[in-house]
């Protein structure tokens, strides 16, 4: 039921929760907007990532591009991806500023093209530790 309610697409990341919410769930939003501020995507395919709106950039401002989307069709990361699952570094370069292809290229791309998934940015190992929370 509180699924159904607060995050009816059956993910966490997005919920949405109304001004009138109690207390207790007012203060779970706080946390989870705290914590939303650390995830950051892992490539793997890049079929699940949005490029524009998912934080996927280590090192990048706000783990986003800079980049404005403009008039680029491409959405999702995988389009930014060759047929092996490496970065088509002609396509970064057409549709990114340069700030944002140096830190796309810092970062090597699943060789087994497997799923992306969500880590936690401030831990090397992408563990969730209240430890880097707090920083």
């Amino acid at each position: 039921l509180l699924k159904a309610k607060y995050y009816p697409r059956g993910n966490l990341l997005d919920t949405v929760f109304s001004s009138n919410s109690s207390v207790v769930w007012k203060g779970i939003v706080h946390g989870l907007d705290l914590v939303k501020k650390g995830i950051i995507w892992r490539v793997g395919n890049g079929t699940m990532i949005k490029t524009w709106r998912d934080a996927w950039i280590p090192g990048g401002h706000n783990f986003r591009p800079v980049t404005p989307k403009r008039n680029c069709r491409y959405n999702r990361v995988a389009d930014f991806l060759n047929e092996h699952g490496a970065w088509d570094v002609e396509r970064l370069r057409e549709y990114f500023w340069d700030m944002d292809v140096r830190e796309i290229l810092k970062f090597r791309t699943s060789p087994r093209n497997g799923q992306d998934f969500i880590a936690w940015a401030l831990e090397r190992s992408g563990q969730f530790t209240v430890r880097s929370a707090y920083h």
